[in-house]
């Protein structure tokens, strides 16, 4: 397995497991977060962890490949990106039980909205900063 490892801002990283390398037969999708859990209230400039809970995928073939975080001042932008590989896969489902995701809260004081991108209409969670 390989470690994946995503710089998407100074100070912002991803991290994932992507499996191995890719084939022709990788289909790349957005998994369809069902919820964000973590705090409500962070103090400003701290860094925090939310969790993100629902499907990746029908079978064993699914995975997560990357997340793709967009920090911004009044809000910040999460897209998880799902990996379905061909070949022999267990029938069971995968689900995200938790996927820790790291964040630092802005600077600014007041409402910092974080939109989980999906299929769909995205998912949103306003955390106060103080």
């Amino acid at each position: 397995m390989v470690a994946c490892l995503a710089v998407l801002a100074p100070g912002v990283m991803a991290t994932s497991a992507c499996g191995n390398l890719l084939s022709a037969e990788d289909a790349f999708y957005t998994v369809a977060v069902d919820s964000i859990t973590g705090p409500d209230t962070v103090l400003s400039k701290s860094t925090y962890t939310q969790r993100l809970w629902g499907p990746v995928g029908s079978n064993g073939c699914a995975s997560i490949n990357r997340l793709f975080i967009r920090p911004g001042a009044s809000a910040t932008e999460i897209q998880v990106q799902g990996r379905h590989t061909t070949g022999n896969c267990t029938q069971m489902p995968v689900y995200m039980a938790g996927e820790p995701v790291t964040l630092t809260a802005p600077a600014a004081t007041g409402d910092h909205v974080i939109r989980i991108l999906r299929p769909g209409v995205s998912l949103t969670k306003t955390v106060v900063v103080k």
